[in-house]
C-alpha cells in the first residue's frame, strides 16, 4: 500500500525528499500503532487502513515544506 502511494506521488512529480520523509513519518507511526494493537487478529487488514489514516493524517504537515521551499 505505501508502495502504491510513493509511486503515485513521485508519478506526479512530487519532490523525492518531500517523499521519502512522508514515507518514513508513515512507517514510524503505522509500527508504532500495530505494537499497541499487537493482539488484533485482523492484523492484515489493521495494517492496510493504518497506512491509509496515517498517510491522510501526515501529508498536509509534509507537503506544508514544499510551500515554503517555494
Amino acid at each position: 500500500m505505501l508502495k502504491e502511494i510513493t509511486a503515485a506521488l513521485l508519478g506526479s512529480d512530487v519532490n523525492v525528499r518531500l517523499v521519502s520523509s512522508l514515507q518514513k513519518k508513515v512507517k514510524q507511526k503505522v509500527k508504532a500503532l500495530l505494537e499497541q494493537n499487537a493482539g488484533d487478529k485482523s492484523k492484515e487488514m489493521n495494517r492496510k487502513h493504518l497506512i491509509q489514516k496515517v498517510t491522510v493524517l501526515e501529508s498536509p504537515s509534509t507537503f506544508q515544506l514544499l510551500a515554503y521551499e517555494l
